[in-house]
């Protein structure tokens, strides 16, 4: 009989947020790793927060207010990071959010998409919100100065393949202009473009064609 209930009114009452949790993993072998685990307001283009994972398990967890999307992902040296993406500007209750962060050893041959990289549609313009992801290849690319990749163009399978084929080109090619710009030399930077040749996904619908339509890079040299 000493329990209560009462509604609060909407002034008074906390911000929703959203709970993401699982686990640090390596991309190759599933194994779970200890790391640190950033993540990124991309609001204001920068870092919001920093959490660990579990060194026994490789479970994380972070709490995101409502109102803006932000880029997370894990840092380990050695690896590289595969950076995910949460957009929380209209959510309007608590909710949770299982997603799993991989890192991919830092190996010659190895494949990393830039998840994060967006264009306007069926052209090779960028979007200013694929700048955060482009970045975080710049800083990579001054980290390890000697590193060199194949910046990889695809698309889906809708349009002719010889379009597609140009279009994932020039796209590519307008990755490597932004790096460029930022520093990072010419010589170091090779660019391929797929077109529709090489999906990762089902072209049956609309959310598997935006898988499709990527930029991966590849390294070449260490």
């Amino acid at each position: 009989k000493d329990i209560y209930r009462i509604q609060l009114p909407q002034e008074a009452r906390p911000d929703p947020v959203v709970l993401v949790k699982g686990k640090v993993l390596n991309a190759n072998t599933n194994e779970p790793l200890y790391a640190s685990v950033h993540f990124k307001s991309q609001k204001v283009q920068s870092e919001y927060g920093v959490a660990r994972s579990d060194p026994q398990n490789g479970t994380y967890k972070i709490v995101l207010p409502k109102g803006d999307a932000y880029q997370y992902l894990a840092k380990i040296d050695g690896y590289l990071s595969l950076a995910k993406q949460i957009d929380l500007t209209e959510a309007d209750r608590y909710g949770e959010v299982e997603e799993n962060l991989y890192v991919v050893p830092l190996e010659k041959g190895q494949k990393i998409p830039l998840s994060n990289i967006f264009f306007v549609r069926t052209k090779d313009e960028l979007l200013q919100k694929s700048y955060g992801e482009l970045d975080r290849l710049v800083n990579i690319l001054k980290e390890y100065p000697t590193l060199e990749i194949e910046l990889g163009g695809h698309t889906d399978n809708h349009g002719q393949s010889t379009l597609n084929f140009d279009l994932s080109l020039r796209r590519v090619a307008t990755v490597k202009q932004y790096l460029v710009m930022e520093g990072i030399a010419p010589h170091r930077l090779h660019t391929k473009g797929y077109g529709d040749t090489q999906p990762i996904a089902s072209n049956d619908r609309e959310l598997n064609r935006r898988l499709n339509r990527r930029v991966e890079f590849t390294i070449l040299s260490l």
